[in-house]
Formats: structure tokens, C-alpha cells, sequence
């Protein structure tokens, strides 16, 4: 848990730098293509995520409120989104051993 917003930030900017450049499936195999879809979309949703809280942040810091208050719920739910799919993927995980 971070103390305060700039330290949020600087967390966000760690996650930021440390996401795969390329996303490659485990193996040539259709059984895997449910998976490596998933983890795209993942990915891109992280990426979603990451861009509306930059986002929300620079408009607060400008005292664009309202914008701030819209792009921040839009992270909101891509969070709820990215919480859903890690489920899904770790019941999928558990299923496979």
C-alpha cells in the first residue's frame, strides 16, 4: 500500500517498465490458444490500465477535476476487468496440473 499519490506513481511507473515487450504462447499448439488470448487480452487491459491512471493523474495535477474523476473510475473498472480474467486464469492453472 503506498502512502500517498506520488509514491502510487512511482510504483505505477516500476509496473510500467517492467511489463513483456512480446508476448509469445508457451507452445505451437491449438490447445494453448485459449490461454495466449487470455493473457493478450490481459496484457492490454494492464497496459489499459496503466495509460488511465497516468491519465487521471495529469489531469488532476492540471485541476481538470472532472476529468480526473472520469478517466479514474475507467481504471476502476479496468482493474475489476483485470481482477476477473487473473481469476479465471488461475482457476485454468489449477485445472491444468
Amino acid at each position: 500500500m503506498y502512502r500517498n499519490i506520488g509514491e502510487a506513481m512511482l510504483g505505477l511507473s516500476v509496473w510500467k517498465r517492467n511489463r513483456p515487450i512480446v508476448i509469445a504462447p508457451p507452445a505451437k499448439s491449438i490447445a494453448y490458444k485459449p490461454t495466449f488470448d487470455t493473457d493478450i487480452f490481459r496484457e492490454a487491459a494492464f497496459y489499459r490500465f496503466i495509460e488511465l491512471t497516468e491519465a487521471t493523474y495529469a489531469l488532476y495535477k492540471s485541476n481538470v477535476l472532472i476529468g480526473a474523476i472520469t478517466t479514474a473510475r475507467a481504471a476502476y473498472e479496468t482493474l475489476a476487468v483485470l481482477w476477473f480474467v487473473n481469476i479465471k486464469l488461475e482457476h485454468l492453472k489449477k485445472q491444468k496440473i
